[in-house]
């Protein structure tokens, strides 16, 4: 999740809630640098599922990142997790933050796997699922501050 608090995003996460038929637990909560790692039970009926989510919570609502680390981080724990389970991307108007993300999230494993990486294309086919992705040129800077920070560090 790519928004704050004080976003207009809906704050389900906060402790044991109900929402119809569904009940939200939040079971462990963890908070450093710039982000919140939660740990959620969800049940729905007689079934419930144990859900892992992370809450960036200090990247504005204009989608230009101002903590490349934050982000980074954020992407490297779910990329290292994501063996278990699908991931969605979410923030609060679904396209400054959550654009930004995925185009990143891509730009990376290219990155990994090709060893080459070409941010344009891939913010652009971004961009065709998502329309109004990625859409002022520090959104776009954003990306490649954090493709860079990635090679800085891999790099040591």
């Amino acid at each position: 999740m790519l928004c704050g608090d004080e976003d207009c995003c809906y704050q389900y996460w906060t402790g044991s809630m109900r929402h119809g038929e569904f009940s939200v637990e939040v079971n462990n909560k963890r908070s450093a640098n710039g982000y919140t790692e939660r740990n959620l039970k969800l049940s729905f009926d007689k079934e419930s599922r144990n859900v892992l989510q992370f809450q960036v919570t200090d990247w504005p609502q204009d989608g230009v990142v101002r903590k490349a680390g934050t982000i980074l981080q954020v992407i490297n724990e779910v990329r290292n997790r994501q063996k278990r389970g699908p991931v969605v991307v979410h923030c609060s108007d679904t396209v400054s933050r959550s654009g930004v993300y995925c185009s990143v999230s891509i730009a990376l494993e290219q990155c990994i796997k090709e060893g080459v990486v070409d941010v344009f294309q891939v913010t652009k086919t971004v961009r065709r699922s998502k329309p109004g992705a990625v859409t002022t040129p520090e959104q776009y800077d954003s990306i490649y501050d954090i493709i860079d920070l990635y090679i800085q560090t891999t790099n040591k």
